[in-house]
């Protein structure tokens, strides 16, 4: 079931992917994390690809924000659930939103060499 506000909702999931895909692309692809990343990479291979792809680290900003702000799309009288749309809505909308500030702001791509 859909409840009435639910341009409400979206605006409060379009403001969360915002968030999440600029900290993602800020930890992900500015030059000035690049040591973070590297450093990471070092130390765990799996977890040096997801701190190192803006979509993978959607997934777990994602989930922080949820946790933290609750945001209900849709309601089925399972609440967990009702949370998981949610988490992949944000992931969705986070990662649309990632990429066209990748294709904006040219700053986020690293020097070669």
């Amino acid at each position: 079931m859909i409840l009435p506000d639910l341009a409400g909702r979206i605006a409060s999931l379009v403001v969360l992917a915002l968030a999440v895909s600029a900290a993602c692309n800020t930890v992900t692809q500015a030059v000035i994390f690049a040591p973070v990343r590297k450093w990471v990479r070092r130390r765990n291979a799996w977890l040096g690809e997801v701190i190192s792809c803006p979509y993978c680290f959607s997934h777990w900003v994602a989930a922080l924000a949820i946790a933290a702000y609750r945001p209900v799309l849709v309601h089925s009288g399972f609440h967990f659930l009702d949370l998981v749309v949610s988490w992949l809505a944000l992931i969705a909308l986070s990662a649309f939103g990632s990429g066209l500030i990748i294709r904006a702001f040219p700053i986020f791509e690293e020097p070669n060499g």
